[in-house]
């Protein structure tokens, strides 16, 4: 194959990494330094509703809080790899790109920072034990304006007119530093309006994904 044909061969196969499990699933990108603790009361919050989420944290700041991993999958939440420090893997070398990898969250599942990535990350992080899960619907919500990050409501309204086809087997994106947390009573309450559901909490969790997450 030609690089072109490998491209778009891995691209198609992304078409059925993102979501078998006939439920929307919520993510939640990032690290929150001025409020690390929001993970875990958003994970209880989701939990009360019944709900499992994916959290791709960066590893950087998430390795001083070895207590927020584990609660989160005490709380039947997923734990997985969002790199090392948040860098855009596409520009790393091979062994930097590596480091990034291997340094991550322990788990099965990496979601590329700024959605970088080509066939040598994909390459990479597959030889490396990583499936990359990307998303369908994104809120958004890390847009700023003169008043600070996107409004709630817009972030509710980004998920709300989405294409219905991407919030089939849906994968949303957000972030923990932004007013995503904030929105997430009102995305819960309009997609079930909708007839809607969200990936069920069944309980604590291990450190892998499962496959029809990925």
């Amino acid at each position: 194959m030609s690089k072109l044909q490998v491209s778009t061969f891995i691209r198609r196969k992304m078409d059925h990494m993102w979501n078998r499990s006939g439920k929307l699933i919520l993510t939640f990108d990032d690290w929150n330094d001025a409020d690390p603790y929001i993970a875990t009361r958003t994970g209880s919050y989701l939990q009360s509703e019944g709900i499992t989420a994916v959290f791709f944290l960066i590893n950087q700041k998430a390795q001083d809080y070895p207590d927020i991993i584990e609660t989160l999958r005490q709380q039947g939440h997923y734990v997985a790899s969002h790199s090392y420090s948040h860098a855009r893997l596409t520009e790393l070398s091979d062994e930097e790109l590596e480091n990034e990898i291997l340094r991550g969250i322990n788990c099965n599942a990496l979601r590329p920072p700024y959605s970088a990535w080509d066939a040598r990350v994909y390459k990479a992080a597959q030889r490396l034990g990583y499936r990359l899960m990307l998303w369908t619907v994104s809120t958004g919500d890390w847009r700023e304006d003169e008043d600070g990050f996107r409004s709630v409501e817009l972030i509710r309204e980004a998920v709300r007119v989405a294409d219905p086809s991407k919030k089939d087997n849906g994968v949303i994106i957000g972030h923990l530093h932004t007013n995503y947390p904030a929105a997430i009573p009102g995305i819960i309450e309009d997609m079930r309006a909708k007839g809607r559901e969200f990936y069920p909490n069944k309980g604590p969790v291990g450190v892998d994904l499962p496959a029809e997450f990925i």
